[in-house]
């Protein structure tokens, strides 16, 4: 159990300055795109830790996170996964609002996990789980990455109510964040 946060936010907030890094780096070799997918795992399992643990508000968990999804074209197994492109109609994209945890599954339980790189270096990543595999194929810009570590990063629940639940026989926890509140407020996150 998480027991203070800092320690797992912090290093988003870090997660952020190197996205920039990469966004920056036009030739992006073998070691520097296993280095981006393993901080990035590491990142959203974080999230999913900070989660479970009720250390974001429920404004942070319950946002809405730009995807794009491309439909499944051919059955993707462990010998083609990474054929990305005829696997899937990348013709076809379809903008999706997503909730946090359902982007941290599908990528902890990624089955394609593919970094998109163009000529101007790291653009997002292309990623699906095993179960949904066969059906869609979703990505998120880095900017819109860097969007979610910042947010998680920086969310500081200040309120809250903690209700015991006899059947589960533990606590149900709902947290504010009034500064995110009054930020939203002023400076709508897209």
């Amino acid at each position: 159990m998480i027991w203070e946060s800092c320690y797992w936010k912090d290093p988003l907030l870090e997660l952020v300055k190197e996205i920039d890094k990469w966004e920056m780096n036009k030739n992006l070799d073998e070691p520097e795109l296993a280095e981006i997918e393993r901080q990035i795992m590491i990142g959203f399992y974080s999230i999913r830790k900070l989660i479970e643990a009720k250390k974001l508000s429920n404004q942070v968990i319950n946002k809405n996170w730009i995807c794009i999804s491309y439909p499944n074209l051919k059955n993707v197994h462990r010998f083609n996964w990474d054929d990305f492109d005829t696997l899937y109609n990348l013709e076809s994209p379809k903008h999706e609002n997503r909730k946090l945890l359902f982007i941290c599954h599908q990528i902890i339980h990624s089955y394609v996990f593919i970094i998109d790189e163009k000529d101007s270096g790291f653009s997002g990543i292309f990623f699906v789980s095993d179960r949904l595999r066969n059906k869609i194929l979703f990505h998120i810009s880095s900017k819109e990455l860097k969007r979610i570590f910042d947010v998680v990063g920086n969310d500081d629940p200040s309120s809250g109510t903690r209700t015991f639940n006899p059947e589960t026989k533990d606590y149900e926890v709902n947290n504010d964040n009034r500064s995110w509140l009054t930020e939203e407020v002023r400076s709508p996150i897209l």
